[in-house]
């Protein structure tokens, strides 16, 4: 039986600390030892990892459905240990090398979260880093307090141990610690991560990981001022150009990502696990995509996240420049984890996959409209929004065929 609804496991079996002498560097050894996550994580995880932005509009769904596809269906539903089962072996080499990357990019990009990482941005959307390097890392972290870390990640299902440890090497020697001390994104990467998939065993794959270290010093350290606090602004702003391409349109990606002019766009809203979320109309997903929906998850991001995020990262209407936004949010969201009976997860960043099958049938969900946003550049508060009456409708498989619901403030 594929993988449906058991939790998996993967330990850390290798970590190999390198000694870095740039005055900026952090010793950051990783503090897990194992990770344990569900379907829904996995395929959350790897499908936000598989995209640069902007990307063609009409490959985020199918590209999720492939990603989903494959690891479903060659991860066994029985072991707690997360393993590619023997049967991917009849695939060709290029989807071998597609299946190993996507899984160890999404394996990677989990570690990170257990690390206390909130953030993520592809290295080359943000640029920066040591001119003088040609090669570069796939990914740059943040987490709440400015600490920046790059990461690369490695997955192999051919190599022996001792080539993979070598290739995971060469990988943070080669794409990772070049860039230490480097801006990249408007601030400085301290330290980073070469976090390697070995996925050859069939029966439990493990994580090889290479990390920045400083020198041992033999004196007694000198007394020095904690390390201001640094902009993550850049990293959050390539983040949550990631996390609406999938929420709601690769389109809406790139205006967050270029802070283009507020536009107005429609979600549903629901309640889900004792929180308000805002998801794409199935109608209007379909339309943006030139495609029928229908995934058995949603990617869904958490209300009041995304109204701040809009409003912060989207430029006000050009007869209102001056309006004050508001603050980023800074923090952690929530818990990751997932229940055992897998109807979602949840990220630190307020991105949920959510079961469709298991949340959202037969619920009422709420039209809700951008137009909150034209509502904030006329001086209209969002708890003063929330008192005009909406349209409440039940989300169904024929939701695209039902009535319109009356648009909110239509005078506006």
């Amino acid at each position: 039986m594929t993988w449906q609804t058991c939790p998996k496991s993967m330990d850390v079996a290798l970590v190999q600390p390198h000694v870095s002498f740039h005055p900026l560097a952090k010793d950051r050894p990783p503090t897990v030892t194992t990770i344990s996550f569900t379907p829904s994580e996995m395929f959350g995880a790897a499908a936000r990892c598989s995209h640069l932005i902007p990307v063609d509009p009409t490959l985020v769904t199918p590209e999720s459905k492939i990603v989903k596809a494959l690891v479903r269906e060659y991860v066994d539903d029985h072991s707690a240990d997360f393993a590619i089962l023997r049967t991917a072996n009849t695939l060709k080499d290029y989807v071998k090398g597609y299946l190993a990357g996507t899984v160890a990019a999404g394996l990677a990009y989990l570690v990170m979260v257990r690390e206390g990482y909130v953030w993520a941005g592809h290295f080359e959307i943000l640029k920066g880093g040591n001119p003088a390097s040609r090669r570069r890392p796939d990914f740059v972290f943040a987490a709440p307090g400015g600490d920046i870390a790059l990461m690369e990640s490695k997955g192999s299902r051919s190599y022996s141990r001792k080539a993979f440890h070598v290739m995971v090497e060469d990988g943070y020697k080669g794409q990772v610690e070049p860039h230490i001390g480097f801006s990249v994104g408007g601030a400085t990467a301290s330290h980073g991560f070469s976090i390697g998939s070995y996925l050859k065993s069939k029966k439990k794959a493990e994580f090889h990981i290479h990390h920045t270290a400083q020198p041992v010093i033999a004196d007694d350290p000198v007394d020095q001022d904690p390390p201001e606090a640094q902009s993550v602004e850049a990293i959050m702003r390539a983040n949550y150009a990631t996390v609406f391409s999938l929420v709601h349109s690769p389109d809406l990606g790139r205006a967050i990502l270029r802070g283009e002019t507020r536009h107005r766009v429609g979600f549903i809203e629901f309640d889900w696990r004792g929180l308000t979320w805002w998801a794409a109309r199935p109608e209007e997903r379909a339309l943006n995509l030139g495609t029928a929906i229908t995934e058995e998850y949603i990617f869904a991001i958490e209300a009041s996240r995304a109204r701040t995020v809009l409003s912060h990262f989207l430029e006000p209407f050009p007869d209102q420049p001056d309006l004050i936004l508001p603050r980023l949010p800074i923090e952690r969201f929530g818990e990751e984890s997932a229940p055992e009976d897998d109807s979602g997860a949840i990220f630190p960043d307020g991105l949920a996959v959510v079961s469709r099958i298991a949340t959202l049938t037969g619920d009422i969900t709420r039209w809700r409209s951008q137009q909150w946003m034209a509502a904030m550049t006329r001086g209209v508060s969002w708890d003063e929004f929330e008192q005009q009456p909406y349209e409440a409708y039940m989300y169904t498989e024929t939701a695209a065929e039902a009535e319109e619901p009356k648009p909110l403030l239509e005078n506006w």
